[in-house]
């Protein structure tokens, strides 16, 4: 089992060569002592706020102003940072991230919305490419039925691992589609993966680990059988146990404790077939000592949309 450790992106670490300006096309930057009315949208630290009682002159900043503005969203170039897969930073064509993070030895991208993904990790800006994949996102038909007459279903997600480490490294990622397409990316982590089972990759994730995806569609009914129906978005929650050496009990509940309220990636098995137990979510989780030589950790994992 395996969690990726994320690093927090910030304002210096996203360079040039970022294809998403901010503002982006269809924001407008939020201005101390201007006149609002309700249903205005501004953009003010990387996020979209509304606003929600008319008023001017207001020099207080939307974040600490719960009274004329509500928050609604990330900005466009900031939604593959935020909690959700949902919030995309997208645009047409391509879409394009180069970050310079410092220490890291993995990438992960989720809820991709294109044809191609290349993600290209350097030991510095312009340096040496130290590792790279490049992939379509289409994939494998059933059979041949589904590859003559069906489309093909899209892979969501991909990832570049074992990167080399570097004080200075970069990476860019880059998604593309149609030349009139939307294109985007609905989560960019970029950290180091952890594993719960120690150095020694003695034990892992016992059978019988569990997938259930959760629908958040709202749905009303009515006294005469009808019903109405407001498509929102799906997750899907994992729970699973883990067997590992009482040694390393202690790492683990380091682990555990250090992302407790972080939307993480969590990968209870690498194996392909075994992907659909793979989610992003928060994860909470306990440890027993079942005896002197193993503890065993149960796991939740709540995943977000």
């Amino acid at each position: 089992m395996n969690i990726l450790i994320p690093i927090e992106i910030t304002d210096d670490m996203i360079k040039a060569g970022t294809t998403i300006a901010e503002p982006d096309t269809g924001e407008t930057a939020w201005v101390a002592s201007a006149a609002y009315v309700v249903g205005n949208e501004r953009l003010s630290e990387h996020a979209i706020y509304e606003c929600v009682k008319d008023h001017t002159g207001s020099t207080v900043l939307p974040r600490l102003d719960a009274k004329n503005w509500l928050r609604k969203r990330a900005s466009n170039r900031y939604a593959p940072f935020d909690y959700y897969l949902s919030t995309r930073g997208q645009a047409t064509g391509t879409v394009t991230y180069v970050l310079q993070p410092g220490f890291y030895r993995a990438v992960d991208v989720r809820g991709i919305v294109g044809d191609r993904i290349k993600i290209t990790a350097k030991d510095a800006p312009g340096g040496t490419v130290t590792a790279e994949v490049d992939l379509d996102l289409f994939e494998q038909a059933l059979g041949l039925y589904e590859l003559l007459f069906l489309p093909l279903p899209k892979r969501s997600d991909a990832s570049l691992r074992d990167i080399p480490i570097s004080p200075t490294g970069e990476v860019t990622v880059t998604v593309t589609g149609g030349p009139a397409a939307t294109v985007g990316i609905g989560k960019l982590s970029v950290g180091v993966w952890q594993s719960l089972i120690g150095a020694d990759k003695f034990g892992g994730v016992e059978s019988g680990p569990r997938a259930r995806p959760k629908s958040y569609t709202y749905r009303r009914f009515n006294d005469d059988g009808t019903f109405e129906r407001e498509q929102r978005g799906s997750a899907t929650n994992v729970d699973f146990t883990v067997i590992l050496e009482s040694s390393e009990a202690l790492a683990a509940s380091a682990i555990l404790m250090q992302i407790l309220d972080t939307p993480v990636v969590v990968e209870a098995s690498r194996l392909p077939k075994f992907g659909w137990l793979n989610t992003v979510g928060i994860v909470t989780g306990d440890l027993v000592a079942t005896n002197n030589a193993l503890s065993r950790a149960t796991i939740s994992v709540e995943g977000f949309i």
